[in-house]
């Protein structure tokens, strides 16, 4: 049977590029700088 381009099921490849694509620290984040530094604070007040 084949996969459809539909199919919701991730595959090893498209979680590993996820990995990779998504940003590890918040120096990452590119632009939406009011959202980053929302973000930032609601991080550092979860650490308290």
């Amino acid at each position: 049977m084949k996969e459809k381009v539909t199919d919701i099921k991730l595959h090893k490849y498209d979680i590993e590029l996820d990995k990779e694509l998504r940003p590890k620290r918040m120096k990452d984040f590119i632009g939406q700088n009011k959202i980053k530094e929302n973000l930032a604070i609601y991080i550092e007040a979860t650490k308290k």
